[in-house]
């Protein structure tokens, strides 16, 4: 599960959260990103290929993601975002998975 909550980072107005499942049944709590967009984040969480990833709106005009590494998660990236419409939103988070799952 990924979702945003306020950050209490001087400067930040949103954290975006993941919450994953650990072997023994428990969830482990993980801020990933931090962004000083006061707007919806919009954050979701992917998971295809065996390949999990998590990506939001980080401002105006980029979409913020980042990939789980083995026990990390790697530091956040961000592509462009030109359209904010429903379908400019995922055409950039179809975007992203495919460098995700690319070679």
């Amino acid at each position: 599960m990924a979702y945003e909550r306020d950050s209490s980072q001087t400067g930040m107005a949103q954290d975006v959260v993941v919450r994953k499942r650990q072997p023994d049944g428990s969830f482990a709590t993980e801020i990933v990103a931090r962004t000083a967009r006061p707007e919806r984040l919009d954050a979701m969480l992917h998971a295809e290929q065996g390949k999990l990833w998590a990506d939001w709106k980080q401002s105006g005009d980029r979409i913020g993601y980042c990939r789980a590494g083995a026990s990390l998660w790697d530091a956040p990236s961000t592509a462009p975002w030109s359209d904010a419409s429903w379908v400019g939103v995922e055409d950039t988070r179809r975007s992203i998975r495919r460098q995700v799952l690319g070679p």
